[in-house]
């Protein structure tokens, strides 16, 4: 049996409640890469202001002196801005990653 120590990477297109666990899973050195904000977008045809005031508030916060001293980092990127830039026109070489993607279910 294989057993786990943490990950290196955590991609995180929720956020909500499972930002904190994710980011308590990274190991030394990790990245926590943040992509998109689902427990923010309200559902419904009406959006209820009120929870989506709640869930604004109760928001993640880190605190950055603490992040130093565990050596992780959190990188924020939007979505909608992935595909309007061409990265390809300005690379002369091609670049050669090995990323292995390992994805499973976190219970809270």
């Amino acid at each position: 049996m294989v057993r786990i120590e943490g990950f290196d990477c955590v991609l995180d297109a929720i956020q909500g409640d499972y930002f904190y666990p994710g980011y308590e899973m990274l190991t030394r050195g990790g990245r926590y890469v943040v992509y998109g904000a689902a427990s923010m977008t309200p559902s419904g045809d009406s959006p209820n202001w009120l929870a989506l005031a709640w869930k604004y508030i109760r928001r993640p916060v880190l605190d950055p002196l603490k992040m130093m001293s565990e050596n992780k980092s959190v990188m924020v990127s939007s979505t909608k801005f992935i595909f309007s830039f061409s990265y390809t026109s300005s690379l002369k070489h091609p670049i050669k990653t090995n990323i292995a993607i390992h994805i499973d279910r976190l219970s809270i």
